[in-house]
């Protein structure tokens, strides 16, 4: 990649001496190949450079979109290595939650606590409140005299209070439900 970059900027480099008004270099300074300044003599000189610096322009053309579709691989190839791997540590992430549940006892909290060489690994039981439409649990609260216990001021669930108020009352508001999650801790060692 850094030689094609580098590739990029020799040929824009050698492309914008070129344009420098009306072709003509100062002959004090040189560019950065080394060359030494030209100004075309004659009309053939510059049909010359016309030719080569078509030719160069063709180059810079070729390299960025070669650079471009370089690019484009590389992105697909990690991501799918990455893909590859995101599934590699869930599917193992998972195994390690399902083997502290049939491995470690369960403590006083329902969580339990399962030590190995490599990681000591913790889960609990949580309770999460989903709300799949938000503006009936509004509503909802609204017409049930709810309204400034269960939603925010902004007009958006407050999901504590109401799993609050769902567990004192045993009642869920439509579009509720009340689903059981289990998190996992895993502290490298």
């Amino acid at each position: 990649m850094d030689s094609i970059a580098g590739d990029l900027e020799e040929i824009r480099n050698e492309v914008e001496a070129e344009l420098e008004p009306e072709g003509v270099y100062r002959l004090e300074e040189n560019d950065e190949s080394g060359r030494e300044p030209w100004t075309p003599g004659d009309e053939r000189a510059v049909d010359w450079a016309l030719m080569k610096r078509a030719r160069a322009l063709e180059r810079v053309n070729a390299l960025e979109q070669e650079a471009a579709e370089q690019i484009r691989i590389l992105e697909a190839a990690f991501g799918r290595r990455i893909q590859e791997a995101e599934r590699d540590l869930e599917f193992f992430t998972d195994a390690v939650k399902r083997a502290v549940w049939t491995l470690a006892e369960e403590d006083k909290k329902g969580g339990r606590k399962l030590a190995r060489p490599l990681a000591t690994i913790y889960t609990r039981r949580t309770e999460a409140i989903e709300v799949d439409d938000p503006e009936a649990v509004i509503e909802w609260a609204r017409e049930e005299g709810h309204y400034e216990d269960l939603v925010r001021i902004k007009e958006s669930v407050d999901r504590a209070n109401l799993k609050s108020w769902i567990h004192e009352t045993g009642e869920i508001p439509p579009k509720c439900r009340v689903e059981e999650q289990v998190s996992v801790v895993i502290r490298e060692v």
